[in-house]
């Protein structure tokens, strides 16, 4: 149990393809094969980047606690 919340296999595997999925759309903007023009562009690149950071965060806090680490 992690903050009052039973970490349960079902919820690190969709937190693995959440994360997977936000990679993925993060490369295809970085190798500009999706296309955003100006800044609108730079703020969806930065906030994948931080998403996909506070997600592997959480991801990785369930994933030892679900483990018995901590």
């Amino acid at each position: 149990m992690l903050f009052g919340i039973s970490v349960e296999p079902w919820m690190m595997m969709w937190g693995g393809v959440f994360l997977g999925v936000l990679v993925a759309f993060q490369m295809l903007g970085g190798l500009r094969i999706i296309k955003l023009k100006g800044k609108l562009h730079l703020k969806v690149h930065r906030g994948v980047a931080w998403a996909i950071f506070l997600g592997g965060l959480a991801h990785g806090v369930m994933g030892f606690a679900y483990f018995g680490r901590i």
